[in-house]
């Protein structure tokens, strides 16, 4: 074997070598320089606020600057989504994507340190969906019928189903059968009709 091709080989080891060991220490300082930042810094004060139904916001404080993790899920023993934030004393996380009406599941982890409420993650709940539509209110003269025909009493379904689709200004527009008051006859209000 000729001497050149011993000596590229060996360079082209050697240099392989350096390089995988200087990607070693730069990885390790940042992993030292995270646990160091943490600093033994404990999460206190640990609040859900502005919950939605897609998003909360969970704040904490450190007695030292650090970078944070909050990871969480559905599952109390599966915390798999996570979010975090970097060299804060005062934290504000907030997870997003989350689904309505669910019960999520978090803890904080500083470094190699996990915070939890006493062995067992926090929880929340997002919001319902229904609560964001709005609130309904009837006016104490709608839902009953009185006049030609000779009726009164509750609206029937039926009083209500014959002018489904009507709005307010059409000729065979009564507001005794908008029973919700939005303008318009529709299922809101056949969903009222009878009550």
């Amino acid at each position: 074997m000729p001497q050149s091709s011993i000596n590229t080989k060996t360079i082209l080891i050697v240099l392989l070598l350096v390089v995988s060991l200087g990607v070693m220490i730069l990885a390790g300082n940042r992993i030292y320089n995270l646990l160091a930042k943490a600093g033994g810094s404990a999460a206190e004060n640990v609040q859900v606020s502005q919950v939605t139904t897609n998003t909360v916001t969970i704040s904490f404080s450190t007695a030292d600057p650090s970078s944070s993790l909050v990871e969480y899920g559905p599952n109390p023993t599966s915390l798999t989504l996570f979010a975090n934030d970097t060299d804060a004393t005062n934290h504000q996380i907030i997870l997003s994507l989350l689904t309505p009406n669910t019960t999520y599941y978090f803890h904080i982890k500083i470094g190699a340190n996990v915070y939890d409420n006493n062995g067992v993650p926090w929880s929340f709940t997002t919001a319902s969906n229904n609560s964001l539509l709005p609130t309904l209110t009837l006016a104490p003269t709608l839902g009953t019928t009185s006049g030609s025909g000779g009726r009164s009493g509750p609206v029937t379904c039926s009083d209500v189903a014959t002018r489904m689709g009507t709005r307010r200004g059409s000729s065979n527009y009564d507001v005794k059968y908008d029973l919700n008051g939005d303008g318009i006859i529709n299922s809101l209000d056949m969903s009222l009709c009878g009550k």
